[in-house]
């Protein structure tokens, strides 16, 4: 985020919360699936919750199941296997040849 100016931010957040109150919704500009599709209810990210999986404990959302549920659909059963696999962008950046001054 930090090489998107702060005006172009500022301008995609009104643009698509313009219609609600301030502060009614959150926005995950890095949101895989799009900025548009990640527009939740603040009061879903309340007091976080600590779930455990396997032996590492993460916080996540108060209501992480209707945010995985607005994002996935049904999240806890697999897609058919013509369906899986990787579904993010992946990004390389290379610098080679470089030198040190």
């Amino acid at each position: 985020m930090k090489l998107v100016p702060t005006r172009a931010i500022l301008f995609l957040d009104n643009l698509l919360v313009a219609n609600h109150k301030p502060g009614q919704f959150s926005v995950d500009y890095a949101c895989a699936y799009g900025a548009e599709k990640a527009i939740f209810p603040s009061s879903y990210f309340g007091t976080p919750k600590l779930l455990k999986f396997d032996e590492l404990e993460v916080y996540a959302p108060t209501e992480y199941e209707k945010i995985l549920q607005s994002l996935y659909g049904n999240y806890m059963e697999l897609p058919p296997i013509e369906k899986r696999g990787l579904h993010h962008k992946i990004n390389r950046f290379e610098r080679n040849n470089l030198q040190s001054n």
